[in-house]
């Protein structure tokens, strides 16, 4: 059957607009976290992976696993330049940085073997 539409499409009263961020925080995604010097702090890192997992603005990976993503995000763009030569000369190290002033996009599932292992070194060293 086909169906011709020459008016406006008329919707349900009961309809909601949503934007596609919103729609993004219904579904479950990838969220993209604004860096500050407050996620220098691995607490705040923390609580702010809890807050992204409760508004399932991010599935499928652990409270730790986000928090180590924006915690490295946020060393690697704070205090890059005072990490030891040989971290800041690895090329995974200088990608993260890159992209850091973009804020740590947290993407579902987790990031890179080669990331994760990188935001793993930096929290458990600094």
């Amino acid at each position: 059957m086909d169906m011709c539409y020459d008016g406006a499409l008329v919707m349900p009263s009961s309809y909601a607009v949503m934007s596609e961020d919103e729609m993004t925080y219904v579904e479950g995604g990838s969220h993209n976290v604004i860096l500050s010097k407050k996620f220098l702090n691995k607490n705040n890192c923390l609580a702010e992976a809890g807050r992204l997992i409760h508004r399932q603005m991010v599935v499928r990976m652990t409270q730790q696993q986000i928090a180590k993503e924006i915690y490295a995000h946020a060393v690697t763009k704070y205090v890059f330049e005072a990490l030891p030569k040989w971290v800041r000369e690895m090329p995974v190290a200088r990608d993260v940085y890159r992209s850091a002033s973009d804020g740590a996009y947290i993407a579902d599932g987790g990031d890179t073997g080669k990331r994760q292992a990188f935001y793993n070194t930096v929290w458990k060293i600094l």
